[in-house]
């Protein structure tokens, strides 16, 4: 995922090199990445394909397999955006401490998110809840090192104790949610950020 483009120029500039007169079938090479994990070679020879195909890297022989004209429209169509909605539950995706968890959905904002947060576009901006992995004390040990914190509430009286008065911008009472001076929220021991969209599943 992510290749397509790229090798669909690589076998381009191999089909070039070698001369259409070798794999003569050949009559087109494109990827999109709006198809991942699909590169299409327009021909009429299997043989010249996988001929083409062949030390090419990330492009394996037991992929290749033809499709017929009559569905060639189906697999060019781009599968549907999915859109969170709100009051339901999403999968985080994206590249974080938090990817493969659980989120609920809050609201959608045209905000950009704090820096440690997924970088959102224009509309596409959403706030979300998860389970905090925080972790309050410091571990050095190397068998901890990369290893992500297990999911927890935030302990507010215990992190009072440890980062101190400084440390901590608010605390609302009635909604019972807390505010560090970085500007990260943990409503009722939740943790408040935003994702966007694509950064996100069912």
């Amino acid at each position: 995922k992510g290749y397509e483009e790229t090798a669909a120029v690589i076998l381009t500039q191999k089909l070039l090199k070698a001369g259409t007169s070798q794999m003569p079938s050949i009559k087109s090479i494109f990827g999109r990445v709006s198809c991942p994990g699909w590169v299409f070679v327009e021909s009429t020879n299997h043989l010249d394909v996988n001929f083409l195909c062949q030390d090419v890297r990330d492009v394996y022989g037991h992929q290749i397999f033809p499709v017929p004209s009559d569905s060639a429209a189906d697999y060019l169509r781009e599968p549907p955006l999915f859109v969170p909605e709100i009051g339901t539950f999403v999968r985080l995706n994206a590249p974080s401490l938090y990817r493969g968890d659980l989120a609920y959905v809050v609201a959608y904002n045209d905000r950009t998110p704090m820096p440690f947060e997924d970088k959102a576009r224009a509309g596409e901006g959403l706030d979300v809840i998860v389970v905090p992995r925080i972790t309050l004390f410091k571990d050095t040990s190397r068998c901890r090192r990369g290893v992500r914190p297990p999911q927890a509430l935030f302990p507010y009286r215990t992190a009072r104790l440890i980062v101190g008065d400084a440390r901590i911008k608010d605390w609302d009472e009635e909604t019972d949610t807390f505010v560090l001076q970085n500007g990260r929220l943990y409503p009722r021991g939740l943790r408040f950020i935003t994702t966007t969209h694509p950064g996100c599943g069912p």
